[in-house]
């Protein structure tokens, strides 16, 4: 790899041990890894180790590391996902294009993933989804990005008032997307293990990607579909005709299968904007 494509891989983790062979993978490609970690979590092998006295939210975390990077390129990863092959350096070349300021990851289901995982990559990250994925997406999840080091500076990095990892992402793609294009891969594959599996998890997740939207909303007013309606009655409408604007999305999703999983997690997704709703603030 010439210097022009180095690439500095940021993992963000509750504890090094989650992701230690992703770390070693990532090693043998030859990147510079920086692991995020609490203190009272061991050191990984074979990267550089960021702690913080207290478990900190991924916002700042992920800046914390970017902070200590000194390559062109950031490849930010949570430590939930594997990858299949050199996937930063498949994703490094789109930067040949001077209009493209992010590429992000297609997600692919692993046969170890339960029905509400899949179901979760389905509804929450369809357009990286390898049967649904669009080329120029209109937001990248940060489970799996690259970015330029100058342009992550320029936006000022992920908003650490974002405290749960929730949003955040969102809101940084959007940052980006004011600036230039936003790529996927298909030939760049990962795929996704969430430490909780079960449906009442995966429910919340959902829930609070729902509640943090009226924000982003409020943040990015030109880049996200302005409200039909005063925010209350909108927020009304949602909790009322939640199911039926799930069953909506979930038909024109159809492709993709697991559907009464993806009906279900975005009717919570909507009953979650219209709780966010009462509680966005800038």
């Amino acid at each position: 790899m010439n210097t022009a494509m180095r690439i500095t891989c940021i993992i963000i983790t509750r504890n090094p041990t989650h992701c230690h062979d992703l770390i070693m993978q990532l090693h043998r490609y030859g990147h510079h890894i920086i692991v995020v970690h609490p203190a009272a979590t061991p050191a990984p092998p074979n990267a550089m180790s960021i702690t913080t006295p207290a478990l900190i939210s991924p916002a700042a975390a992920r800046n914390l590391g970017a902070m200590h990077a000194t390559s062109e390129l950031l490849c930010f990863i949570d430590d939930d996902v594997r990858i299949d092959g050199d996937v930063p350096h498949i994703l490094a070349h789109v930067f040949v294009a001077p209009h493209v300021v992010a590429c992000g990851a297609v997600l692919v289901d692993h046969p170890h993933n339960t029905y509400w995982p899949r179901a979760l990559h389905r509804m929450a990250f369809a357009p990286q989804y390898h049967r649904y994925a669009q080329r120029i997406p209109p937001l990248l999840a940060s489970m799996m990005l690259v970015v330029r080091r100058v342009t992550f500076t320029q936006v000022g990095g992920f908003d650490p008032t974002f405290h749960t990892p929730a949003g955040e992402d969102a809101d940084f793609a959007l940052k980006l997307r004011s600036l230039g294009t936003l790529m996927t891969l298909p030939q760049a594959r990962i795929t996704h293990h969430p430490h909780a599996t079960d449906w009442l998890s995966i429910t919340r997740r959902c829930w609070r990607y729902g509640v943090c939207w009226p924000r982003i909303r409020l943040r990015h007013p030109t880049q996200v579909r302005p409200l039909p309606f005063p925010a209350s009655v909108t927020a009304l409408a949602l909790v009322c005709g939640a199911p039926l604007f799930a069953l909506y999305d979930t038909l024109r999703a159809w492709r993709v299968g697991h559907w009464y999983g993806h009906w279900w997690l975005r009717t919570w997704w909507y009953v979650g904007v219209a709780w966010g709703m009462h509680h966005a603030h800038d």
